[in-house]
């Protein structure tokens, strides 16, 4: 099933504070960070709730950005949701918000880390080892700093890129 918020509003950035983990509105920042042009991402989660899925939306709401959910209930229907989100919603982004085995390995991936390419959309990933084998990024906290791991080759496809004017609690590393 997959559940669309078309609703766009004004730009404010999304104050940063360190914490355990990055809330869905700093993940949703950082992405507009890397490319500032983005207008839509697609989510795609086994596990995401009604209450996390009004979070991201208002967080998408917040910076300009439309959420769309797509709700996984098996392995086989993520490259239906992909085609949807990407073909009908106009997903720039297709986010991974969680580490979930069944996302993250077997076909699944595999399938997502090609079309990604093939369709230049950005791929976000909960996990570094899926960014080094063509995902465009992950974002995690490091000694309590935000640390985005971009893959440089990819983000030249998709239209993404380090900004020029770096926030000091964001590390950028390019792989």
């Amino acid at each position: 099933m997959i559940a669309a918020v078309c609703i766009s509003a004004w730009l404010f950035p999304i104050a940063i504070h360190c914490q355990a983990a990055l809330s869905f509105g700093q993940q949703v920042y950082l992405m507009k960070t890397l490319k500032p042009s983005l207008k839509s991402i697609g989510i795609i989660s086994f596990n995401l709730t009604d209450e996390e899925a009004g979070k991201l939306a208002r967080a998408g709401l917040a910076l300009g950005v439309k959420t769309t959910v797509a709700r996984v209930n098996d392995n086989h229907e993520i490259s239906d949701l992909y085609r949807k989100l990407v073909g009908e919603c106009n997903a720039e982004m297709i986010w991974i918000p969680e580490n979930d085995d069944r996302m993250i390995r077997g076909v699944g991936m595999e399938f997502l880390l090609s079309s990604a390419i093939e369709d230049k959309v950005g791929l976000c990933v909960p996990t570094r080892d899926a960014v080094s084998k063509g995902a465009l990024c992950c974002f995690q906290m490091d000694k309590n700093k935000y640390t985005i791991y971009i893959n440089q080759r990819i983000a030249g496809v998709v239209g993404a890129a380090v900004p020029s004017q770096q926030d000091s609690r964001i590390t950028y590393i390019v792989q």
